[in-house]
């Protein structure tokens, strides 16, 4: 089981000069974070906290490889992701959440990164995740041809052409009509 201990960040021992954390995140923090888009991945990360005056700012960075399923055949693929945010913090008495300014607790002093980095990682995997030309699993690829296929192409077709060859002359006359 992964420790999230590594995102968390004590406030209250951030001193002047920045603070800078690298860590490696791997299967163990997407199972600990209780992710539902990823469950798999390696990815580096780098947090930076610098003190400024009453608040904090965190920055951070992250670069690495997800294992997501390819949209087309459903086999996993590595998908490389990269993004960075920042956040402001402030301690405060009443915890709160504002856009990109956060206030805890300023009894406690821990602030908690492990689910923005988490949700930056997830927002930045693209919409549509497929393999790279001619990778997808060729079976799959040929089932969901073939699926589609008799569900919308071929028989669909067919049926059309037998469906006005049956119309009654009378609604006929009315595909002649331009409106």
């Amino acid at each position: 089981m992964c420790s999230l201990d590594q995102l968390r960040i004590d406030l209250m021992q951030v001193n002047g000069a920045p603070e800078e954390r690298k860590m490696h995140l791997t299967d163990d923090f997407f199972e600990a974070v209780g992710a539902t888009e990823v469950s798999r991945g390696d990815v580096d990360v780098t947090l930076k906290v610098s003190a400024l005056g009453s608040s904090f700012r965190v920055d951070y960075s992250f670069c690495g490889t997800l294992v997501l399923p390819c949209d087309i055949c459903l086999d996993d693929m590595a998908q490389p992701v990269e993004g960075s945010g920042s956040l402001v913090v402030r301690l405060g008495k009443e915890p709160s959440e504002d856009g990109d300014t956060i206030v805890i607790d300023e009894n406690e002093g821990m602030l908690d990164m492990a689910w923005y980095v988490y949700e930056s990682i997830a927002l930045s995997i693209p919409i549509r995740h497929v393999h790279e030309t001619g990778k997808c699993n060729v079976a799959m690829t040929e089932l969901t041809r073939e699926y589609i296929a008799d569900s919308d192409g071929e028989r669909s077709a067919a049926r059309s052409s037998d469906e006005e060859q049956d119309i009654d002359p009378r609604w006929a006359k009315l595909k002649d009509l331009n409106i």
